[in-house]
């Protein structure tokens, strides 16, 4: 409870600190760097299982099937952070790569759950 208590203050005492805005940028920015190297490794997994077809290689193949998976769910979420913010910072150029990558991922979500 103390230790609850102790971090309630610290983020309190953090974020007025730093302010909100740039709280939420760094954590956008970290979200958006993880959610891109998850994609890169789980491609790289993916390929190099492709050819074997042995029961493990089967059984990491699906967990990482059901990584990919949340991670795709995921990376929406993260795109509607960043298009918050680039919207707040008026930065229209940004604005329009995101909304057509939010687009193509929304796009590749529903073509791949028919």
């Amino acid at each position: 409870m103390l230790t609850l208590i102790f971090l309630i203050v610290y983020l309190t005492s953090f974020i007025t600190g730093y302010g909100y805005d740039s709280i939420v940028f760094a954590l956008i920015l970290i979200l958006s760097f993880i959610i891109g190297v998850s994609h890169v490794i789980l491609f790289f997994a993916r390929r190099s299982y492709q050819g074997d077809q042995t029961f493990q290689v089967k059984k990491k193949k699906r967990r990482l099937e059901r990584y990919r998976n949340i991670v795709n769910y995921l990376t929406p979420f993260i795109l509607l952070g960043m298009l918050y913010h680039f919207w707040q910072r008026e930065w229209v150029l940004a604005t329009i790569i995101v909304i057509v990558l939010l687009f193509d991922r929304m796009n590749e979500l529903i073509r791949a759950n028919k």
